[in-house]
């Protein structure tokens, strides 16, 4: 098929927008769609376990995620299967990982590769750049077999780079496994096989070496009060009023935290707004939104929210850094945040240094009194932000409008 006819068969493509693929590791990324929630839960939340999650923050944002297709247990042959499906939602790149499991089924090397291999060939004949990571043992590559099956995939991955065009390699092996044991670190891994929030972390600035200089700078941040997209009240984080804290954004509960504004100095107007916790359990840094205001909100509406940030290394002691959306007074979803902890995994206790949360699109639901953007350090830490926006997501191309 030539590129004229690719593009009458399968539409206009937006270049930025991903669909990832992959086992429990990309499923743990979490939910980035509403309809994705399921089982009477009340939250869409971007996990802090998630190599993507970070990648995107990390990023600044600067891709546009459709779907993500990470399914628990998954072999390469589930994942071929589902390849299509994926592709057929248009996008520019599929992100996948994962052989571990058709390993520790006893598939041979061989078969893995030529499973990998046709979902390659899938994304090559649709114009789709494919990024694919390295894998590493489990507890359960025990045999001489397993481990040739997986260190040969891995081998042939590497090799892919220099013969299939728009394939790169995301080598979250080498940043992840400890040599003695050919398992992840316990302290990135802590049962040797699923990554904690330290190792999607360590994962995600792997891939973001990989993708940094492929995706053109495109932040989207606003850069004004006025801007109409913004249903905040005060999203460039002017005033104080003698708090160190800007006008309408307020302090929570739980230890203790002190406001500053400060002063940008890498170029763009205006000012941080700093904040530094000790012994925080919750946000110190939210504003709440009220029906009615004109701008604002209305019953109904698919909105999402964004912030830039920037941390210090100097007593940063956090166990949760996160960012969100809360409804009051509605049913349904109520909830939607971006790098949210994991409950019952062990704590994220690596620091982003700087990049732009944003969170799923949540849609306010009926008898709404109240809509709440936050900030959480859940610990000790000093961070800034700025460029705050709360904005429907109707101002994302269609694609990503979830």
């Amino acid at each position: 098929m030539d590129a004229t006819a690719a593009a009458v068969t399968y539409g206009k493509k937006d270049l930025l927008s991903f669909v990832t693929l992959g086992d429990s590791r990309t499923q743990f990324n979490g939910n980035i769609r509403q309809e994705d929630v399921s089982g009477g839960g009340d939250a869409i939340t971007k996990l802090d376990r998630g190599y993507m999650t970070w990648a995107q923050v990390l990023l600044r944002q600067r891709m546009r995620w459709i779907k993500n297709g990470g399914v628990g247990g998954d072999t390469t042959a589930m994942m071929l299967a589902r390849t299509d499906a994926l592709l057929d939602l248009n996008p520019g790149w599929l992100i996948g990982f994962g052989v571990i499991n058709s390993v520790n089924s006893d598939v041979p090397s061989a078969t893995i590769i030529s499973e990998l291999g046709q979902i390659f060939d899938k994304c090559a004949a649709r114009g789709v750049k494919v990024v694919w990571g390295t894998d590493w043992c489990s507890t359960s590559t025990n045999t001489i077999a397993r481990k040739s099956a997986l260190y040969g995939t891995n081998e042939w991955l590497r090799q892919q780079v220099g013969v299939r065009p728009d394939f790169y390699l995301a080598d979250y092996a080498t940043a992840i496994v400890d040599p003695t044991t050919g398992t992840p670190y316990a302290a990135l891994a802590s049962d040797n096989l699923h990554q904690d929030g330290p190792g999607g972390l360590r994962m995600a600035r792997q891939l973001v070496k990989v993708l940094s200089p492929l995706i053109p700078p495109s932040d989207r941040l606003i850069v004004s009060n006025l801007d109409t997209t913004n249903l905040l009240l005060n999203g460039m984080f002017e005033g104080d009023g003698g708090t160190g804290r800007a006008t309408t954004w307020a302090s929570g509960t739980g230890g203790t935290a002190t406001y500053a504004k400060v002063a940008r100095t890498d170029g763009v107007p205006g000012f941080w707004q700093q904040v530094t916790v000790s012994g925080a359990t919750g946000s110190r840094l939210r504003e709440d939104l009220l029906p009615g205001v004109a701008g604002s909100w209305v019953e109904g509406d698919k909105v999402r929210f964004e912030i830039e940030f920037e941390t210090d290394a100097a007593g940063w002691n956090a166990s949760q850094f996160y960012a969100g959306i809360q409804v009051f007074g509605a049913t349904g979803i109520l909830h939607a945040t971006d790098c949210v902890h994991s409950s019952g995994t062990a704590a994220q206790t690596d620091r982003p240094e700087s990049g732009i949360c944003r969170t799923p699109a949540i849609t306010i639901g009926a008898g709404a009194t109240t809509v709440r953007v936050y900030v959480t350090l859940v610990g000790d830490g000093t961070y800034r932000v700025a460029r705050a926006r709360l904005f429907k997501a109707t101002y994302l191309p269609p694609q990503c409008v979830d």
